[in-house]
């Protein structure tokens, strides 16, 4: 809610893709309708909700690495070598 209405209140489009409130509430919409600025969407389909409830913890039961040196770096690198 803060990028929204940091962008509205700049002037600029604002458009959600996470599954986040976001701008799609009365009174942002409000705010965008008096700035004359646009907001659009509610949730681009991104995956981030099963990462974060699903995928996140499982990797940090199995004691999977995430980030530098990760598991998934490992497994595109043993492909390519493969």
């Amino acid at each position: 809610m803060v990028y929204a209405y940091a962008a509205i209140t700049e002037g600029a489009g604002y458009v959600n893709f996470t599954p986040s409130l976001g701008a799609s509430f009365p009174a942002a919409l409000e705010l965008a309708e008096l700035r004359k600025t646009v907001t659009c969407g509610k949730d681009g389909k991104t995956g981030e909700t099963l990462m974060k409830t699903v995928l996140a913890p499982m990797f940090a039961l199995r004691n999977f690495r995430t980030g530098r040196g990760s598991i998934c770096r490992g497994a595109v690198m043993s492909r390519q070598t493969a």
